[in-house]
Parts: structure tokens; sequence; C-alpha cells
């Protein structure tokens, strides 16, 4: 969820008060309460909260955090990274425990502005929760099946971010944190390619340096351009393209182009 949340108590970026489960979920959502039980993700919870994280701001009067302002239930491999702020019973990642559990789950103790939280979570400094230092130390998640490192190397990353869910849709995650890189696009045209009427379709290979086969974009008879893109690639390559038409009978080779992406 992203936008702006606000209310009295129960107030949560994706959900106010839960009794059920809340698993591989985020909010960008800032999230204002009025008087108690304000949280970046869940105002109040009593089921279970897991694979989950915010970055939203919070604010509220009591029992405000910035992932669950008030836990009687579970929270665990979760974190939260926005400010947070109130005047009783304020948490970075959890405001009040009341008799729940909180497990293998982390804040950002300098982007919240908070130094502690109910439950046991463990804060860590923004550089020790971004890129390659994450699996390090937030060595509770599960990197291998459910999340994802952010690297300063990945091609669709302006720099290393927060871990992201495995999932759910990458680049609408790398945005939410700001760190996302439109990936190089090339358009391919051959309307000027003369061709038969027993063509079905064309055949776009493509690849760095040469034709890599196994990477393959088909488009129907009445295309003339198309537009490819690959994360792989980054400015300076020189990316070769073949436009092969085909029918039933097969395809037909054509000459090989390629172009520097400078």
């Amino acid at each position: 969820s992203n936008g702006s949340v606000s209310g009295n108590e129960y107030v949560g970026g994706l959900v106010g008060s839960n009794d059920g489960s809340v698993s591989s979920s985020y909010s960008t959502v800032d999230v204002a309460g009025s008087i108690s039980s304000v949280g970046g993700l869940v105002g109040y919870n009593e089921g279970s909260v897991s694979d989950s994280f915010s970055n939203g701001s919070v604010s509220g009067d009591g029992n405000v955090a910035g992932l669950v302002g008030s836990n009687g239930g579970s929270v665990e491999y979760s974190f939260s990274t926005g400010s947070v702020t109130g005047d009783s019973d304020v948490g970075s990642l959890v405001g009040d425990n009341f008799g729940g559990s909180v497990s293998g789950s982390y804040w950002d103790n300098q982007s919240s502005g908070q130094s502690s939280s109910d439950g046991s979570a463990t804060g860590l400094t923004t550089s020790e929760m971004q890129g390659n230092s994450a699996e390090t130390n937030m060595d509770d998640f599960g990197f291998s099946s459910n999340w994802t490192s952010v690297l300063a190397s990945d091609s669709d990353a302006s720099a290393g971010g927060y871990p992201i869910l495995q999932s759910l849709d990458r680049s609408a995650q790398l945005k939410a944190q700001g760190v996302y890189e439109e990936p190089i696009s090339l358009t391919v045209d051959w309307s000027s390619y003369s061709s038969s009427t027993n063509v079905d379709g064309f055949r776009i290979y493509y690849g760095v340096d040469s034709i890599d086969e196994s990477n393959m974009v088909e488009v129907s008879s009445s295309a003339d351009s198309e537009q490819i893109s690959d994360n792989s690639w980054s400015t300076g390559d020189n990316v070769c393209v073949e436009i092969r038409p085909f029918n039933s009978n097969g395809e037909a080779s054509s000459d090989e182009q390629c172009v520097n992406l400078s």
C-alpha cells in the first residue's frame, strides 16, 4: 500500500486491527493516529505478521511504532525503516508488546529516530541493513527463499537498498525505496523490411557482442517494431540483433545488426 492514512486508534498502513495473518506484505504509507495503536503496517495485532516491511513515517499518541503499534500476537522476519514519533510507548518496530512475541525482526535505528523497540527486535544502522550487508546482519531472514538483497551492482537499482520480497513485484519495491533504475531498452524497427505474405510472425534474437539464441522475442506478422530490454545490459554494451521471419515451414535468417548502448 502507499499514500497516507489517518485516524484515531487502531490505525495501520495496511491493516488497522489484525487477528488473522499478514504475510509477504509491505506498506509505504505515512500513518497518523490521534490516540493509540498506530503502526506503519498494522495498528493493533493479535494475529501474526511475518515476512513484511514498512517504510512510511508514523506518528501518534501512545503505542506507536514503525511496524506494529500494539502487539499481542506474533511478529517475525519483518522490518521497518520509517521515522516514528509519539508521546508514550513509542517503539521503532513495536510500540507495546503485551504478551506477544517478536522474533527475527529488525529496525533502522537511524532513519526511525528511535533507539529501542518493545519485544525482541534488533536495531541496525542504515548501512547494516542495505546492500551486501543485509544478508550478514539480517541473518534470520530467508534470503534463499523469501527475501533478496538489493545491490548497487543490480542493473535495475541506482544504489544498494533494503531487502525486498521475492514473491512481490521487484520494480514496485525498488520504487518504494527510491532506488529503482529503469532498465536500458532498445527499439528494433523493421518497417522497411520487405516480407512475403507467407510470414506468420517475426522472432527477434539478441545478445551482447553476438546473438544469444536463448534471448528471443516473438511478435506477430503485423508488427513492424518492438522494444526489447534486458536487466543485464549496461551503458557501453554492444547489443546485436537479428530479425527472423517465420512460418509453419521454419524461419529464415537475416543479417545481424549491432548497436552500442551509449
